[in-house]
């Protein structure tokens, strides 16, 4: 239903940036090209939009186009810094091209911003455990602070470039 109502908007307004990004996001899990299609669109409507460059980029990237995402999320990171999933995203895409030290700058950054702000679902000490040494895993618990899923993703891939960087002993922290 969603998907025919955003076609009929779009129809009326063909402009429309908001528009372009939802049918993108509705179509992402099954009509990878049409979400690009979309996203593309998003982007050339409303150029100054951070989240749709970075829908766009990672999109890009799940299609295999490594070197077109990063840049789609430098650009979507030139209009919003702070923004950790766009980091995340951008170390996958790097490590997608063995960039390992390029990776490991951008999990660190995603990391580091989202333990400044936390925002969705607290971690167990556990898990803060498996990344961390457990001194510095029990600090974290005991502050409650909070990760997002980015955030997990990117210690996970910042300890994964770590290993293939040939850190063996940091990779496994």
């Amino acid at each position: 239903r969603a998907f025919n109502a955003y076609r009929k908007a779009l129809q009326i307004d063909p402009k429309r940036a908001d528009i372009h990004y939802n049918l993108g996001n509705l179509s992402v899990d099954y009509d990878i090209d049409l979400s690009l299609e979309h996203y593309h669109e998003s982007v050339i409507l409303d150029p100054l939009n951070a989240v749709y460059w970075h829908n766009y980029g990672t999109a890009l990237h799940s299609q295999g186009a490594f070197i077109l995402a990063r840049s789609a999320l430098k650009l979507s990171l030139q209009l919003h810094p702070f923004y950790n999933d766009s980091w995340c995203n951008l170390g996958i895409a790097s490590l997608s091209l063995i960039l390992f030290s390029a990776s490991q700058t951008c999990f660190d950054l995603a990391v580091s911003l989202d333990s400044c702000r936390g925002n969705l679902s607290p971690m167990s000490a556990d898990l803060l455990a498996g990344v961390f040494p457990i001194q510095q895993a029990f600090s974290l618990s005991q502050n409650n602070i909070q990760l997002d899923v980015s955030t997990v993703n990117s210690l996970w891939n910042y300890s994964l470039t770590l290993l293939l960087d040939g850190d063996y002993i940091n990779g496994w922290k």
